[in-house]
Formats: C-alpha cells, structure tokens, sequence
C-alpha cells in the first residue's frame, strides 16, 4: 500500500509524519494497527514499576542480602524514570518519536536479560536503572504520534477512545503489576519478573517496527545546534536536581539536610538557566503562564502517590501482616485495575474531564478514611473492597488529567508536556515510598497501616480541593485550544433531549460507581473463602476432642557478637508481627504447634559490625543468614515449616 507523507500543521517545518494510505479519512486515523504498538510500549513503565512490588522480599533472599536493600530496586526506577520521560518527550520532537521509541524498547530488552541474570543487588539495580530509561519512551512519544495524527487527520476534539486506551495502558495498568509478580514469583522464581520482559519487548519492538509510521528523514545539523535544542545543560540540571532530592527523601525520618539543600540549590540554578534559555527543556514560563497545566500536573501527582502508597504499602501489610503468599496479596489488589480499567474507557469515549475527576477524588476520600479501620482480625473482603474504590479513583483521574494535558500543553511541545506529567507522577510515587519506608522501617503493623490511611485522607482532601476549586475544569468536554472560541457550541447538547436524558447523561458516573462497588462487593463476599479468610467454628457439642499430635518445634534465633544490642521483628505462633527494642545478643524464641504448616519468619538489625539468625525446625536447620557491615541487619524466612 502506498504511503504518502504531509507536513503537520504546527509543528516545525523540518517535522513531518508519514501517514499510511488507509488514513484518508479522520475516522481511518486511528487504526488497531496504529494503536497496538503504542498502547504496548506505554503499559512496559507501570507494570515494571509495580511488578516487582511482590519479588522484593524473595529477591532478598535469592541474593542474600538484607530486605532493606532491594528497596534501592524500586528507588532506581522511579529516579530513572522521573529524569527520562521529560527526556524522551524532549527528544521525541526533534529526532522523530518512533526513532526514541525504538531506542527505548530496546533499552528495555538489555535490563530484562541482565536483570534475569544478575547474581548481585548492583546488577540487578542497573538493569532495573535502564527498564526505566526505556520504559519511559512509551508514554511522551506516543502522546506526540498520536497529537500529530490528530493533526493531521484534522480532528477537532481530542481522539477520545485513543487517549483513553493509552491512560489504561500507561497508568491503570500499575494495579495489574502485583498479581502478575505474585504469579510468575510463586511458580517460577524473582528472576521471571525481569526475565518477562524479552518476549515482550521483542513481540513490541516487531509492532512497532511494522506499523508505527516512520519519522522523516533526519537533517544534519552542527552538534552545538542539537545541545541546543535538545538543551542538554537543562537535562543535567534537572536530573542532578532529581537525583539530590532523592537522596534526601530515601533518607527519612533520618534528613540528610546537605542533600535537601544540594537539591534547592540546583533547583533554583535550574529555573535561573530555563528562564534564560530560548528552547528549554521545562518551559518554566508555560508553567508560570499556564497555571491550569500546573495544577493538572499537581492532580496526577498527589493521585499517583495515594495509589502507588495502595499498591505498596497494603501488599506489605497484606504479606507481613495478614501472612497472605504474594500471590494472594496480588490478587487482593486485581480488582483495583479491573475496575479502573471498566470506569476509564466511557469516560475516555466522551472526553469528559470535571465530573470525573470530581468523583476520583470523592472515592479517594472515602477509601482512604476507611484504611484506619482495618486491622489483622478484618475479613479480606474490607480491603478488597477499598481497592474498588482506589480503582475508581484510578480510572477517573488517569483518564480525565490525561484529557486535560493533551488540550492544555501546547502541540509543538506536547512531548516534553506529557514526559513532565509522568515525572510529577513519579514524585508522587517516590514519596509514596517514602512514607511506606518510614512508617514500616522496623515492623509492618496494624497501627502503621492506620498511620499511612490517616496520610492519605490528607492527600485525598487536597486532590478534592484541586479539583473542585478549579473552575477551568467547569466544562464537560475537552477540545483542543484552537478550537476554544466555538467551545461553547460544542459544549451543548442537540437540540430535543429530554431532562431525563440530560440527568442520566450528568449522573451516570456515580451510578456506574455504585453498580461495580455492589457487584463487586458481593462477588467477593460470595468467593472470599478462597482467600482462607473464613473462620472455622467446630461444634464443640458434637465433635469428639481433638488431640494433640507430632508438634512441632520451630526455634527463631539471632546471634552476634558479645554485647551487641539488637531490634528484632519475627512472627509469634499466631503468624502475628512482634517486635522487640535493644535485645541483647544471643536471642532465641521456640514454636511449639500441631498446625500443618507455619510461617516462620525474623529480621534483626544490631548495633554492632556483625549479625546472624537461624531458623531450626525439628532439630533441622531450615534457614542461616549472616550479614557483616555498619549497623549489620539480617532476616531468615522458612514459607512453610
């Protein structure tokens, strides 16, 4: 089939996009084929960010290394992540979005092989550093194929379906990350959750090759015209920026005040150089000028950390607490990407933007005020349930900021745009992190998950204050700025409907919610024994005594060296998380039961150079661990004993 190339309008003038020659009329624009490839390389971020979520702890053990250090594995990719989608978008608009985006999936294929082969955190790290370069490709070059075809194709409104489809991918899609860790970590080992990703990088990078248009042909340029337009001093600035304020973050509740104020500093340097620069790489006056975008920006941060803090923190509560496999705890949090994905895409159709994000931040609300009630004793059908309302909340706003962004950025620089609202996404999700790591340092407990919901009841009010106090959200529909002046027509229903119609057309989001939240609940109310959260009452009138037979004895145990004081955190005979303050050495705790299988699991931080545990079982050593450094910490788990 003949293709034909146009010049899109808007854009510079040494930027072109081909167009195949099925694309001859608006509603040919936006084929399966030219989506498939798109929406595939934007659902590799998410999923790898979360994927891991249920290989942290068995990643500890693979490698023996403390638990505590795998969480550099998920820091890695949300700092790599943060600097590259800005970077990608950037990138994107003068060399051609496909040319960054094949780049990226390739990227990806490198970290899924030495990740699956990695024998030491470092390596592993770097791989994971360099899924998140090439996963961060998907999301701003496929907002700039997608505008320019729009463009192209002549579209006066956004393509709602296409962007909706791409919000699923490239944020919903986080919710689907546990259960398919919990899976591939249960039947075939950590190493799987990096090792995935070669079949589908290679099956992505075919799509994309085939069916993504080809960029125009590049023209040579002098090197110091390309920095320039790329403005790399802005990047480093940026990156290094990033990188400070990490560091500052990871080390609460223990500041390290020097990163904070590396980090102000090169903030500021950073908003001095993009002021003065004339292609910056954020456009800080956009952002001055253009305070509807800072606050979209701002919405999808604050709803990114209460998610990723869902996703995160409830998994570790669910496992350490509950004593739920990863696989279970992943299959708590399914529902929560089912629904999102249900509720986003008639949102999506209809371009909607206010009365959606209106109701994300309602259920955020609810649902976090009901996180505080939970404890271990709560059936499972209580947190399911509040992952539907996190999914609604997920569907909503992903969808809605996402039509907010694609008609409040600028086209020329819809990139760079979509690159930085994934980068406020990632701080938010850094400062989920964040807080799941202090509040959880020494114990994973009833009374910290409290804590965390009491966090996010906080954020909740805030996205519910930047939602509805925002009156350029005050329409139903979104329409690109070129066509704001005919806003008003576009706005209003035809002609002869009914009051009737128009209440259902208005109400119809909060029936939906409704609907799925009552279905949902009482599918799980009737299938929640699969989860063993029934308990079993015996007729004490009619049953004979039960005897006890062949205990068993499971011996926890931490030693060190003479004197040395330690924080111990292991489960009772109950699977019930105990913690113990400045233990001296050697330490040792028995569990005698007649229970078919016991969790048996200990972790101890001392103050000396030099730490080990044990876990015996029957007179059989089952787990022995040692660790030698500052502060030395260790941990022994024995899943079934």
């Amino acid at each position: 089939m003949a293709s034909s190339q146009r010049t899109e309008p808007g854009a510079h003038s040494d930027v072109c996009i081909a167009v195949s020659g099925d694309a001859t009329r608006p509603d040919q624009a936006f084929s399966w084929r030219f989506v498939t490839p798109l929406l595939l390389s934007s659902m590799l971020n998410p999923i790898n960010t979360s994927l891991i979520a249920t290989a942290l702890v068995p990643i500890a053990h693979g490698l023996n290394v403390p638990v505590g250090r795998t969480a550099i594995l998920v820091s890695a990719l949300y700092l790599a992540s943060s600097i590259a989608q800005p970077t990608a978008g950037k990138l994107a608009e003068p060399f051609g979005p496909r040319r960054v985006l094949v780049g990226g999936i390739s990227l990806v294929l490198l970290g899924g092989i030495i990740g699956g082969v990695g024998q030491d955190i470092p390596t592993v790290a770097v791989a994971r550093v360099l899924i998140g370069i090439g996963t961060s490709a998907g999301y701003p070059t496929a907002m700039v194929i997608i505008r320019r075809r729009a463009i192209w194709a002549g579209l006066t409104a956004p393509p709602g379906g296409v962007l909706g489809a791409l919000s699923i991918a490239s944020n919903v899609t986080i919710a689907v990350g546990p259960p398919i860790g919990g899976v591939l970590v249960a039947v075939l080992g950590w190493r799987t959750t990096f090792l995935i990703n070669i079949p589908i990088t290679i099956f992505t990078l075919l799509l994309t090759m085939t069916w993504v248009p080809k960029d125009a042909p590049l023209q040579r340029r002098p090197l110091s015209e390309i920095a320039r337009r790329i403005d790399v001093s802005g990047v480093v600035l940026f990156a290094l920026t990033m990188s400070a304020g990490l560091v500052f973050l990871l080390s609460l509740p223990k500041p390290h005040w020097i990163a904070l104020a590396v980090a102000v500093a090169l903030c500021v340097a950073l908003i001095v150089w993009e002021l003065r620069t004339a292609m910056p790489f954020i456009d800080m006056r956009m952002l001055i000028t253009n305070p509807a975008l800072t606050r979209t920006y701002l919405r999808g941060a604050f709803t990114l950390l209460s998610s990723y803090t869902v996703v995160y923190g409830l998994t570790q509560w669910l496992e350490a607490a509950r004593g739920l496999s990863p696989q279970k705890a992943g299959l708590v949090l399914l529902p929560m990407g089912i629904v999102a994905a249900i509720v986003s895409q008639p949102i999506a159709a209809r371009n909607l933007v206010r009365g959606p994000l209106v109701v994300g931040a309602a259920s955020l609300v609810l649902a976090s005020a009901l996180i505080p009630l939970f404890t271990t004793e709560t059936t499972l059908v209580a947190p399911v349930c509040v992952t539907l309302l996190f999914g609604i909340t997920l569907g909503t706003t992903a969808v809605a900021n996402q039509a907010a962004l694609y008609v409040q950025a600028p086209a020329e620089h819809i990139g760079t745009a979509a690159g930085l609202f994934r980068t406020f996404g990632y701080v938010g999700s850094i400062a989920s992190s964040t807080i799941t790591g202090i509040i959880f340092s020494h114990s994973v407990t009833d009374s910290g998950l409290h804590r965390v919901g009491r966090i996010l009841f906080g954020v909740s009010v805030v996205v519910l204050a930047l939602t509805v106090l925002d009156r350029t959200l005050k329409t139903s529909s979104a329409t690109p700025p070129s066509a704001m002046p005919n806003a008003r027509r576009e706005f209003a229903l035809p002609k002869g409907r009914s009051a009737m119609t128009r209440l259902v057309k208005r109400g119809w989001i909060p029936m939906v919610m409704v609907v799925v939240v009552a279905v949902a609940a009482l599918t799980v109310v009737r299938l929640h024994g699969v989860f063993g959260s029934h308990m079993y009452t015996p007729d004490n009138g009619n049953a004979d005594a039960i005897v006890q037979f062949n205990p068993k004895h499971v011996l926890l145990e931490i030693f060190g060296a003479p004197g040395t004081v330690a924080d111990i955190n292991y489960l009772d005979e109950q699977a019930q998380p105990q913690h113990l303050d400045a233990v001296t050495l050697p330490w040792s705790f028995e569990i005698v039961t007649t229970l078919t299988a016991v969790l048996a699991n200990v972790i101890a931080q001392g103050n000396g150079d030099s730490i080990g545990c044990r876990i015996t079982v029957n007179g059989v050593v089952r787990d022995q661990e040692s660790a030698e450094s500052y502060h030395a910490q260790t941990s022994c788990l024995v899943k079934s004993a």
